[in-house]
């Protein structure tokens, strides 16, 4: 398809979102004559005018600054235009909230309490027509919060909507409940049973419904910490108890519609500082209409109301510390243990998988706290994984019976502390450089070699050889990346697009404990660095394993080493070739930080290319470093090359990276 009519079908997906961000007037909105405040008490219009202008209010409607509100959904507004108009919508408010029927004034203010308690602040004479909400305070005040933090979950790159990290509130309540009993303010799409492209699109350009969800903190810890190992850094706000009940209403009020979810922009973290914004309108940081979000940014910028920062590490992280400080011996029978738990569907109990290993292992000699650490690590192993069926249910019964039966205890063995979220590179980059490029050229006999200017940006989010605080080592995550390349000829400055990556995500996984998890990758992207110098579009997969061939240190290598099985379809514009072509081949994938500042990243791959009945095969070698320069400063080197039967394909650039 022609690239001109993907960008139309592109500008008219977001066309068509924009069409739909004013709402027709709702079909329930109520209109009822009566008596209301302003006329009673003779308040001037344009103080009311005044009040729906403000922050606050506009807040308490997810207003922008044309007043129109992103909030979906008719129960939400009482006013005709209430969506559009802050206005009007203030007034209906006010006038259904002092209606002379007690049962609609109470109704309406126990259906908005924050904006019931924005009238009390800003209108003296409001607190004789206040109405109790009984059912409501009853359940707040036995919730009794009295502290609330923000917490941030790591990225998790299995999921495209978590790949930037995930942030939610944690409302911790008075006495000693312990977090577990403790309940969170999420924000999330509703997604129903799609996945893959579809959901991946979809999200993308708004498709999903996005809601608030008042959720026990140990069903968030469940699914984050122990499914998907996810580390958690808990960051306390200094809001006071009326703060935080001001911040329950308004969540009361939010039941009555949702949002329109967008994966990069109007996502959880945007939502959740927007949320704080209502309680402290002067002090938090929220961006309006951002293009990218990225969690662990709105953190970064708001760091005023931030008080303290707690690391909480996975299930996963635990598992990998405690297995690190086992014997060969202990982790040798550990292995087996499990096989044999395993394998019997777990339904023999240890005692008898004991006596069958006993000669095999020497088990004799096995003493009580060598097999206690063993046992704690294949709890955590067994929990992890019971969300995948009623075997690993049964495996963690017996692990626990087990344990219950062996009295002593071992020291914890603490997770060391990983380098903080907080120090991680700005989102977006801005690149200058200089490209030396070998490329033959259409109608060239030769090389033709020249040096040419590269000016590059990118949104979003992460190359492999950036500064990786706070993400997956080794990993990378770029979204929108384009580099034009500039040259004088003829003495006129002539550019074009030299790379692009729509793209570019690649997911080392290490081994684990007791699995070897496959490692990923996807690509869309384009260069100009095969056949006659004409851009190419690829698309590309990769599976395969990844090793670490130094082992880790505080929970992170510091080299990791891939062999990777890639695919890749390619269309050359210009190109001889009548259609896209696809090809395979294997790829080894290295990369190494042998200090905080410096990284290298290479691959190497040999490619199978089938065009048509002709059989042609190519090879591609990159290799990559990045150092950095002082904070948000960096200097990073590429050298590129595809080696053909008909000659070399190499590019070498030099640029001065600048994080925004």
């Amino acid at each position: 398809m022609n690239r001109h009519l993907w960008f139309f079908i592109f500008v008219a997906l977001f066309s068509f979102r924009a069409s739909s961000e004013v709402l027709s007037p709702p079909s329930n909105a109520i209109v009822l004559p009566s008596r209301h405040m302003s006329q009673m008490h003779n308040i001037n219009a344009q103080v009311l005018q005044t009040l729906s202008r403000s922050s606050a209010w506009r807040s308490l409607l997810h207003a922008d600054d044309n007043g129109v509100s992103r909030v979906r959904g008719a129960n939400f507004f009482l006013a005709t235009q209430g969506a559009s108009d802050p206005y009007q919508e203030l007034e209906m408010n006010l006038d259904l909230m002092t209606s002379e029927n007690l049962e609609i004034a109470k109704n309406i203010q126990c259906r908005f309490p924050a904006r019931r308690e924005f009238f009390r602040k800003n209108l003296p004479g409001f607190e004789n027509f206040v109405q109790k909400c009984e059912e409501r305070d009853a359940w707040i005040s036995k919730l009794k919060p009295e502290k609330l933090s923000l917490v941030f979950a790591a990225g998790y790159l299995n999921s495209a909507a978590s790949s930037f990290g995930h942030t939610f509130l944690l409302i911790k309540t008075t006495g000693d409940r312990g977090d577990l009993l403790n309940y969170s303010v999420n924000f999330s799409a509703r997604t129903g049973d799609d996945d893959g492209a579809l959901f991946a699109l979809k999200g993308l350009f708004g498709f999903y419904p996005g809601k608030f969800a008042l959720l026990p903190y140990h069903q968030l810890i469940k699914d984050y910490v122990n499914f998907e190992g996810r580390d958690l850094w808990e960051y306390e706000l200094g809001f006071s108890a009326e703060e935080i009940r001001l911040l329950i209403y308004h969540l009361f009020e939010l039941e009555q519609g949702y949002f329109d979810y967008y994966f990069i922009s109007q996502n959880c973290s945007q939502m959740l500082i927007e949320l704080l914004y209502v309680v402290r309108p002067d002090s938090v940081y929220s961006q309006k209409d951002p293009l990218f979000v990225v969690p662990i940014e709105t953190l970064k910028k708001n760091q005023n109301i931030l008080k303290s920062e707690k690391f909480h590490p996975s299930m996963q992280s635990s598992l990998h510390r405690q297995w690190q400080v086992l014997s060969p011996r202990q982790q040798s029978y550990g292995k087996r243990v499990l096989r044999e738990m395993v394998s019997s569907g777990g339904a023999q109990n240890l005692t008898t998988i004991k006596a069958a290993l006993s000669e095999d292992l020497g088990l004799s000699e096995f003493k009580s706290e060598e097999w206690i650490p063993v046992i704690e690590a294949l709890q955590l192993y067994s929990t992890m994984k019971e969300n995948e069926g009623s075997l690993w249910k049964k495996v963690s019964f017996h692990l626990a019976k087990e344990r219950s039966q062996i009295t002593g205890s071992t020291d914890p063995v603490g997770v060391p502390l990983p380098s903080t979220p907080m120090r991680s590179h700005e989102p977006s980059e801005l690149r200058w450089g200089v490209l030396q490029d070998s490329n033959l050229r259409s109608g060239s006999k030769g090389k033709n070699q020249g040096t040419q200017l590269i000016l590059g940006w990118q949104p979003a989010y992460h190359e492999a050889v950036a500064r990786s605080d706070g993400l997956v080592f080794g990993s990378e995550l770029k979204i929108l990346n384009i580099n034009f390349s500039f040259t004088e000829n003829d003495s006129k400055l002539n550019s074009q697009i030299e790379a692009y990556d729509l793209i570019s995500l690649v997911n080392p996984r290490p081994p684990q404990p007791f699995e070897w998890p496959l490692s990923w990758g996807i690509r869309w992207s384009g260069d100009r660095l095969q056949d006659e110098g004409n851009l190419n579009h690829l698309f590309e997969g990769r599976l395969g394993y990844t090793m670490e061939p130094l082992g880790s240190s505080h929970n992170r290598p510091s080299l990791l080493a891939a062999f990777f099985v890639k695919s890749e379809i390619i269309a050359t514009e210009g190109s001889s070739f009548n259609q896209p072509h696809w090809g395979w081949g294997p790829s080894l994938w290295i990369h190494y930080s042998p200090s905080n500042r410096l990284r290298f990243n290479s691959e190497l791959y040999a490619n199978l290319d089938r065009v048509g009945e002709v059989t042609k095969r190519y090879y591609y070698a990159k290799f990559s470093f990045g150092f950095d320069l002082k904070e948000n400063w960096s200097l990073r080197v590429h050298r590129i090359s595809r080696s053909f039967e008909k000659g070399e394909n190499s590019q070498f650039q030099v640029e001065f990276v600048r994080d925004f």
